[in-house]
């Protein structure tokens, strides 16, 4: 039987502090960890709130480095960059921006 970790808002918050230091991160991504860690909404928007005005998260960094990247280690061309930035629902401005 496998049993779910329950977390107090300052523990997720720190756990997602060190997720977001360790590789920039999308809004997107960030949300989907937040529900596997089984936490209620209202403290989804407290997290999320927090780790933006703490500069953990910003999507225009993480669209700048992750078109950056897929552009210069694969290879990857225009249209493909974009696609991938609209999946992860990234903004048509930061999309404008991080080409």
């Amino acid at each position: 039987m496998k049993t779910t970790k329950t977390y107090t808002i300052a523990e997720a918050i720190k756990k997602l502090e060190y997720y977001c230091a360790y590789q920039d991160r999308c809004h997107k991504e960030v949300i989907e960890k937040i529900r596997q860690m089984r936490i209620t909404s209202k403290a989804t928007d407290h997290i999320v709130t927090h780790l933006i005005l703490e500069d953990f998260l910003n999507e225009e960094r993480f669209a700048k480095s992750f078109a950056r990247g897929k552009f210069n280690h694969k290879n990857w061309g225009k249209n493909k960059i974009v696609s991938q930035l609209k999946s992860k629902k990234i903004s048509a401005f930061n999309i404008e921006a991080a080409l």
